[in-house]
């Protein structure tokens, strides 16, 4: 398995929203954790990348706890990841340029791949504008070249809106299906299966099984 869950239970004020989450998630597949509002999801996202730890439990990447580690263990592990949600993980008062300088560094790739993205989507012109210029559907477009220009093995996104009619771009599609030939793992967190891609696998959060081993094709790709 590329990453594996353990038992992961996550309280929140006392709250236990995740109880005993086991799954291991392999390459080149796709998965949809699903669950009513307040179920965990969010935080499970959190979780599972790395910006939070469980309260119990442990998670593997390649065979390495990322919650039993040093902080350089788990920036390096990290590096292997994309990360999409609602909020772009990107910090406001930077530039886009600045912000990609950072993002750049992180991941070790040349900061010319992200440029060469930015200009396939006409954003290049805005490079030195601050995220707080840009739009909401630009900031979403920024986010999906921050988090997949340096080849994730995993991609983990919550609630991102990228396949809501009108914002899915004939060009993301393209960049993820190149990360699905090389294969990359797909997580979705959310309310509603995404209709990009095909083939997804489905979790239910609240009693942690697998409840659809495939589904039918859907979407963008499918058309």
């Amino acid at each position: 398995m590329l990453l594996k869950c353990e038992s992961i239970n996550i309280y929140l004020k006392e709250k236990h929203f995740v109880r005993n989450f086991n799954h291991d998630f392999m390459p080149n597949k796709n998965y949809w954790i699903t669950g009513e509002l307040g179920s965990g999801k969010t935080l499970l996202f959190k979780t599972i990348s790395g910006i939070s730890e469980p309260t119990s439990g442990d998670i593997k990447y390649n065979g390495r706890s990322l919650v039993n580690c040093s902080l350089e263990g788990k920036i390096n592990a990290m590096r292997s990841f994309g990360i999409l949600m609602e909020k772009p993980l990107a910090l406001s008062n930077l530039s886009l340029f600045h912000n990609l300088e950072l993002v750049a560094k992180v991941k070790k790739t040349p900061i010319d791949n992200y440029i060469e993205k930015l200009k396939t989507v006409n954003l290049e012109h805005k490079i030195h504008d601050r995220m707080t210029d840009l739009n909401f559907y630009e900031q979403q477009l920024f986010s999906v070249i921050c988090a997949i220009t340096h080849n994730p093995t995993i991609l983990i996104w919550d609630n991102c809106p990228l396949d809501h009619e009108g914002y899915l771009l004939e060009t993301i599609l393209v960049w993820l299906k190149e990360l699905k030939a090389r294969g990359s793992c797909f997580i979705f967190l959310g309310e509603h299966k995404p209709r990009i891609l095909e083939n997804w696998l489905t979790i239910e959060l609240e009693n942690n099984v697998i409840r659809i081993a495939q589904e039918e094709k859907n979407g963008a790709e499918a058309a």
